[in-house]
């Protein structure tokens, strides 16, 4: 009895599956080589989950192999590795998956890449990536704006990125702070409001909102209650500076 036909893969999804090894090859190669002093050659990734799916992709790509100490080390030249790469055809659809969760976690996590469900512009350093990401359905675009699909929805659930209903915790965290922001400025002593207007640097919004211990009282009144945390949300110092300033400017 023969064997049943694999399903062929369509050629938007192999272009971009080079695409995404084009940036995720390089990217993970300089962030997890060994450093010189240890006396030790070759790489090796730390347990964090987005350099662990990158390696297990390298290694089934031929770009690294294990040697016999356990380390990962080059299958092939440095100055072969681009055309290795451009030459790469995607035979199985489970490693355009897995490209696609490395890079989502990669440069969503570790470097720029935009994480919101809203319209945004891309660094150009996406450029030719993001050709390749629209034309697979994984990114719409309009005018020099683009937005994620629901088809890269998989990517950022399996990088904790958006939630399994398709929230994107980075959006809810801004709306928070935007929301904490309003109920600073509205409990805000009069005299320290009349002093925000004068301020001109960022560091000095801070230095007024936080330098002295017995703001807290009134900081504390400006909790919202029905924030689920109960607590105001991670690293809200900062993002709460650039928020008053925002809302400052427009004021």
């Amino acid at each position: 009895m023969q064997a049943a036909a694999q399903p062929s893969i369509p050629l938007d999804d192999r272009a971009l599956f080079r695409s995404l090894c084009e940036m995720i090859v390089p990217r993970t190669l300089l962030a997890n080589k060994l450093p010189p002093e240890g006396g030790l050659e070759g790489y090796h990734h730390s347990s964090c989950q987005p350099w662990e799916d990158a390696f297990q992709l390298l290694m089934a790509i031929e770009v690294l192999r294990l040697d016999a100490q356990g380390l990962h080390q080059m299958r092939i030249p440095d100055d072969r590795l681009g055309g290795h790469i451009g030459q790469l055809d995607l035979q199985e659809t489970h490693l355009l998956e897995l490209a696609l969760s490395v890079f989502v976690g990669i440069f969503g996590l570790h470097d720029d890449l935009p994480q919101t469900r809203y319209p945004f512009e891309l660094p150009t350093k996406y450029d030719k990536v993001s050709v390749e990401l629209e034309a697979a359905g994984y990114l719409s675009r309009a005018a020099r704006l683009c937005q994620w699909t629901e088809k890269i929805s998989p990517a950022m659930v399996e990088n904790s990125i958006w939630s399994s209903s398709g929230i994107c915790f980075d959006d809810q965290f801004q709306a928070e702070v935007s929301t904490l922001a309003e109920r600073i400025l509205t409990h805000m002593p009069g005299a320290m409001r009349a002093g925000l207007a004068g301020l001109s640097q960022t560091g000095s919004l801070e230095c007024l909102l936080f330098s002295n211990g017995k703001l807290g009282g009134w900081l504390d009144k400006a909790r919202d209650p029905k924030l689920a945390s109960m607590h105001f949300p991670p690293n809200w110092r900062k993002a709460i500076i650039v928020q008053l300033a925002l809302k400052r400017g427009a004021s």
